[in-house]
């Protein structure tokens, strides 16, 4: 429909009847992103993500702002931080510290303010931040372990507040942990990664996703350090316990981590097997031509036991990126963004 078609629509309405339709799809929008992440539908997020860019234009600045619904909204801006992060925009930190600040002077307590945190410490290591995501996580760690330690009645909705009080701890150093580990901090990784599972894992549950995150971490933190049958060890009990939950075809995102490992160990048929898989999933998710599917499907040709066929495999990589330097170049001299 033509964009004037849309803006004399919205002239049409009261202010009140435009705000409702603006909150309304904000809300549809984010629950569809939701759905999306968890499913991981990549090729469905991607034209998602230019109707959210479209709906904030239309009311950025109504998304933190007074009034009904406000944790409701800050919720769903969350939720785009995330969309954001995951297609590289820049805005996503400021987005998400929009979201903090909004917690902190207009909803304070608000149930949201953790996972608005965690939100930033992972934008700030997407972006190679690692010295401030520790920083930011290690304080609002300590800030989460006061409330889980406070004192609790058998009320059920004081167990229930301790409960979620234990995840966003747990979560925060999760997110400690693996900022630790890309700052090659490894050891405190690991000690972060033990603590975690000793205090939480009876509150939580070995199950619960706070506990399970800790096993590739302790993973990549023992293959950096060059323990690889602990690492292999840590991956592949992950990707076990996931298809425990989920069933056989849960596409682990440890996968990929294992295979690298297998490679490490010369185990090349092993590594090869689980890179087919990767790439198989890849195929799914991603279009033809995606950058994403491109890089796993060279893997997979590195993914040999000779040395030909790595070199062979280097030289089909170097071949495809040089294709996309040509397409960029040509898209930016057309003035394209």
């Amino acid at each position: 429909m033509h964009p004037l078609v849309h803006e004399w629509s919205r002239d049409r309405l009261s202010h009140e009847q435009r705000y409702e339709v603006w909150r309304n799809t904000i809300h549809l929008m984010a629950g569809a992103a939701h759905h999306m992440e968890n499913h991981f539908r990549v090729t469905s997020m991607k034209p998602l993500l230019t109707h959210v860019e479209e709906g904030l234009s239309q009311g950025r600045y109504q998304l933190f702002s007074n009034g009904p619904e406000l944790s409701q909204r800050v919720g769903a801006a969350l939720i785009f931080c995330r969309l954001f992060r995951y297609f590289n925009r820049a805005s996503s930190i400021e987005f998400s510290q929009g979201a903090l600040k909004c917690i902190q002077t207009k909803l304070p307590g608000d149930c949201n303010y953790f996972p608005a945190i965690l939100e930033i410490g992972a934008g700030l290591q997407s972006n190679g931040r690692y010295k401030e995501a520790i920083s930011l996580n290690l304080q609002a760690t300590k800030e989460a372990e006061e409330a889980v330690e406070r004192p609790v009645s058998d009320n059920q909705d004081a167990v229930r507040n301790q409960k979620s009080a234990a995840s966003n701890t747990a979560m925060l150093m999760v997110n400690l942990a693996r900022a630790y580990t890309h700052d090659q901090q490894n050891q405190r990784s690991i000690k972060i990664c033990e603590k975690l599972t000793e205090v939480y894992t009876p509150m939580l549950g070995e199950n619960s996703f706070e506990v399970r995150s800790t096993l590739p971490i302790l993973a990549h933190a023992y293959r950096d350090l060059g323990d690889l049958k602990r690492a292999r060890k840590y991956l592949e009990k992950s990707i076990e316990d996931e298809r425990k939950l989920f069933g056989e075809d849960y596409q682990s995102p440890e996968v990929r981590q294992l295979a690298e490992v297998y490679i490490d160990l010369k185990m090349f048929k092993k590594a090869r097997a689980l890179q087919s898989q990767v790439v198989s999933w890849a195929q799914e998710r991603y279009e033809e031509d995606d950058i994403d599917l491109v890089l796993e499907e060279s893997i997979l040709q590195l993914y040999q036991p000779t040395g030909r066929s790595v070199l062979s495999g280097h030289r089909k990589l170097r071949e495809r990126i040089e294709g996309y330097k040509k397409s960029l170049k040509g898209i930016l001299e057309k003035g394209g963004t």
